[in-house]
């Protein structure tokens, strides 16, 4: 599955969750950002690629719902911002979109400092965009297989 056809599929995928339109943006920064963090303590290869795939898929979905779908991730990336100087960026987005005082494309200049550290991650742990989508659909699947896709841990 290539990244356009792995979004169409998230996009509709994730109705299952049943989340209020008027808050989704909110729902997938804050997925951003503990993601990033489930990221950060991940002590296997394994484990990292899960949730760079959730990372992944939290982007997929935050660009779509503010207007700017991500069809294509290169394999270059500008700046190696750390975990926490991405974490601070999103949080600071959503305070400021709570006070009503953020501009939308704040948001995508920040959503795409994620894919440049999605692309870094991709070539440390020599994972291919359509690996990392094979994982995130496996891992997806299978919880909505089993329903548990609410609740919280890796192993559900």
């Amino acid at each position: 599955m290539n990244l356009n056809e792995y979004s169409t599929w998230l996009i509709e995928f994730s109705n299952k969750y049943a989340i209020a339109d008027d808050v989704k943006l909110t729902v997938y920064i804050a997925g951003l950002i503990e993601e990033l963090n489930e990221y950060n303590l991940a002590d296997t290869v394994e484990g990292k690629k899960k949730e760079l795939g959730d990372l992944l898929a939290y982007l997929v979905l935050a660009l779509n719902k503010v207007g700017f779908p991500l069809l294509a991730l290169s394999n270059k990336f500008d700046t190696e911002l750390t975990i926490s100087q991405l974490s601070m960026q999103l949080a600071g987005f959503l305070k400021r979109l709570y006070r009503g005082d953020v501009v939308i494309t704040d948001c995508v200049f920040i959503l795409i400092s994620y894919h440049d550290f999605i692309i870094a991650q991709l070539t440390t742990l020599n994972l291919t965009t359509e690996e990392l989508i094979e994982i995130n659909v496996a891992k997806l699947t299978k919880r909505d297989v089993n329903n548990t896709l609410k609740g919280s841990g890796d192993n559900r």
